[in-house]
């Protein structure tokens, strides 16, 4: 909309620009996880995580239920629903994880 820009005498040195979305735009989303209680469980959720790029902001465990599942409580840094969905989608994946789903943010 720039009338500069729009009767610029070389218009063939102007190129296009995408400023693209604003890095450091995450909003905190609080997961529960439920999984069958083992060595290296929390280890292995906070792998997903990371392979996915978002930071686990806080996270909090319980094990050893009645029933052998633990219950973790992770709130993560996320960018956007389609980031949420991939991270939540890869953890149940994992062959011990029972439920996924989201509490807050």
């Amino acid at each position: 909309d720039c009338p500069n820009v729009r009767n610029h005498p070389e218009p063939e040195r102007l190129i296009e620009l995408d400023w693209g979305q604003k890095l450091g735009d995450v909003y905190p989303v609080e997961l529960q996880v439920v999984a069958h209680d083992r060595a290296g469980l929390f280890r292995d959720i906070a792998d997903v995580v990371a392979r996915e790029g978002v930071n686990m902001r806080s996270a909090t465990a319980e094990g050893s239920n009645k029933d052998g599942t633990a219950v973790l409580r992770a709130t993560l840094d996320i960018r956007g629903t389609e980031q949420l969905l991939r991270v939540m989608s890869r953890l149940e994946q994992l062959p011990y994880v029972q439920s996924v789903r989201r509490l807050s943010g």
